[in-house]
């Protein structure tokens, strides 16, 4: 039998997304992998637009991965 953690968490939606947050602020996930955990798609290339109208420019800007 395995543990569903995802419940555990789902169970209190604060701690859920602050344990998404913390993933995402230390790159553990991909902002597409933290939507699927909601059960959202990707951002699409209307939806950063929009983002930007409403937000301005973002403050920086993603680099290449090094190898």
């Amino acid at each position: 039998m395995k543990l569903n953690r995802s419940a555990l968490l789902a169970m209190d939606p604060q701690a859920r997304a602050e344990t998404i947050k913390t993933r995402l602020d230390s790159r553990q996930l991909t902002p597409s992998e933290g939507r699927a955990l909601d059960d959202r798609p990707p951002l699409t290339d209307a939806d950063l637009a929009e983002f930007a109208a409403v937000y301005g420019a973002p403050r920086t800007q993603p680099t290449e991965a090094k190898s």
